[in-house]
């Protein structure tokens, strides 16, 4: 290709500003991933919790229904 015509002062000025950009999106994409995962942590912990409710009350609840039905 050939090379575009411009000023090597304006050209370096904004390389230096589009790679502190780069690195700021990649510190951030870093911290949300980062909560992502914790997010997934607390979500699973919450997931185990609330099975053990829904198992519980599906227990009790059965047993309601099996004498109901023993009837």
């Amino acid at each position: 290709l050939d090379e575009f015509p411009g000023e090597k002062d304006a050209i370096l000025l904004l390389q230096e500003r589009v790679s502190e950009a780069q690195r700021l999106a990649m510190i951030e994409l870093k911290e949300l991933q980062s909560k992502q995962k914790k997010g997934k942590k607390r979500a699973r912990d919450n997931d185990d919790r609330q099975m053990s409710l829904s198992e519980a009350k599906k227990i009790s609840k059965g047993g309601k229904k099996k004498s109901s039905a023993r009837r």
